[in-house]
């Protein structure tokens, strides 16, 4: 079978580590493909239609000597894994043309794509089956991660790190434990894709209007609001949003702005954003 001979290609070129036969949920499979892709994939979409909602392989491999090059991809010419590029092109190829095979062309979007279908990012993932590889196909029952909501705030950052760049802008002090420093109602987030950003928090827009960007997220068994503020919506200068992202500092378990951006910014969210200056950004910007 054609399945067969690609798995048999696949072992030829890489290190098998897993290979799972993936079922999704029937009334969530859009909504998984959505949130997979980071685009809104409503029940039979075009997508949808042409790959089918039955279980599906994913097939773990692991690539001992990588060469990275420049390819034309779908997203622009890129610079990804070459041997995993042309080996998902030919792939296509023998299941009819279209998009039936996916494929990671980074280890970024490894990562991404490990993390979303199985909770895990690849170092996780290879430390949890242990340095062992498998032909063996094993069903995996889950949806997305996160589908029907989170179990903690620390799970949902955890999947934000490796899924999206993205910063806690403010306020940031109480978390993960406690969700809203006092006298603020919300998670202030600086993300590098809105869309991606909605996705995968599997969030829920608060307002109907495309321009208002407060949400919902639900985390242990709580709705908690959130604010995605991102690139282009002109909320601070687009060159400054990207410097945020760019020079951004790891705490406890999430993402920060560095020092003179977190002052800067939360002086310009105190003076020009809000009505009037409250005390605890007063003490903020006064330490």
């Amino acid at each position: 079978t054609i399945e067969q001979k690609i798995i048999s290609d696949i072992s030829k070129k890489f290190r098998i580590l897993k290979i799972y036969e993936v079922h999704w949920s029937k009334d969530k499979f859009s909504e998984n493909l959505s949130r997979f892709y980071g685009t809104q994939l409503p029940p039979n979409s075009k997508k949808e239609v042409h790959v089918g909602t039955n279980p599906f392989l994913a097939i773990i491999v692991e690539d001992n000597n990588p060469v990275y090059e420049v390819h034309t991809t779908t997203k622009g010419d890129k610079k990804v894994n070459t041997k995993l590029f042309t080996s998902k092109s030919e792939h296509r190829e023998w299941t009819g043309g279209g998009h039936k095979i996916h494929a990671s062309n980074t280890t970024e979007e490894a990562d991404h794509n490990l993390t979303l279908l199985f909770g895990k990012n690849s170092k996780d993932f290879i430390k949890s089956i242990g340095n062992k590889s498998s032909l063996q196909i094993e069903e995996w029952h889950n949806d997305l991660v996160g589908s029907n909501g989170w179990d903690s705030l620390e799970q949902l950052f955890y999947v934000l790190n490796n899924t999206i760049k993205y910063v806690v802008l403010r306020n940031f002090d109480p978390l993960p434990n406690n969700y809203y420093a006092k006298n603020h109602g919300d998670i202030d987030l600086l993300v590098s894709n809105y869309d991606d950003a909605r996705f995968i928090t599997n969030a829920t827009s608060v307002f109907k209007k495309n321009y208002r960007v407060y949400s919902t997220v639900k985390i242990a068994e709580e709705k908690i609001f959130f604010d995605f503020r991102h690139l282009d919506d002109n909320y601070y200068d687009k060159a400054w949003e990207e410097h945020i992202l760019n020079y951004r500092k790891f705490k406890n378990c999430f993402y920060i702005p560095s020092e003179e951006d977190y002052f800067y910014s939360l002086l310009y969210h105190a003076i020009i954003q809000k009505p009037e200056l409250s005390s605890d950004y007063k003490k903020n910007l006064v330490a």
